[in-house]
């Protein structure tokens, strides 16, 4: 009888929150439409800025792809990884890149995104943004990834960031 009750406490411990698992799906869609009032309420509530959907994309792609430069920037803020990648390896900067959206790219970078990244198929953003006509973001991705980053920058002089999610311009 022990061993039984052992086992269902153990079971019941692995079993996802479902209240969790519901915050982080109001999540994604919410940073997909742009909702950044929604969005800010999601995050008080602890959704997890890094989660994935079932394809692995992050609030961070989604926003990328939609184009919403104010969700961008509070989902950095908030720690979202810029470099995460999806199942096919597609990152939120190719998604900007891809889509047009311009100031997006400029804010993924600035946020520390790997210009240089490649998806499964071997793409990079550049490559994205060439294929999809795009040619003025290709420019400004050929130069960003000849610059090196100001996070690089910082480092070498021994500066820090400091990061305040309430510093954020929405």
């Amino acid at each position: 009888m022990l061993k039984k009750a052992m086992f269902a406490l153990a079971l019941l411990a692995s079993v996802a929150d479902p209240r969790a698992e519901d915050i982080n799906h109001a999540l994604f869609a919410v940073a997909a439409a742009g909702q950044v009032e929604r969005l800010d309420s999601l995050l008080a509530q602890g959704a997890d800025v890094n989660g994935r959907n079932g394809a692995g994309r992050t609030p961070l792609i989604a926003a990328a792809f939609s184009g919403n430069v104010r969700v961008i920037r509070k989902l950095l803020a908030f720690g979202a990884d810029p470099n995460a990648a999806d199942q096919r390896g597609v990152t939120a900067l190719m998604e900007a890149a891809a889509q047009g959206y311009e100031e997006a790219v400029k804010v993924l970078i600035a946020g520390g995104a790997e210009v240089s990244a490649k998806d499964h198929s071997g793409l990079t953003s550049v490559d994205r943004a060439n294929k999809a006509g795009h040619m003025r973001i290709a420019a400004l991705l050929e130069q960003a990834a000849t610059v090196k980053p100001l996070s690089e920058n910082a480092a070498d002089n021994g500066i820090t960031t400091n990061r305040n999610p309430d510093d954020v311009k929405n």
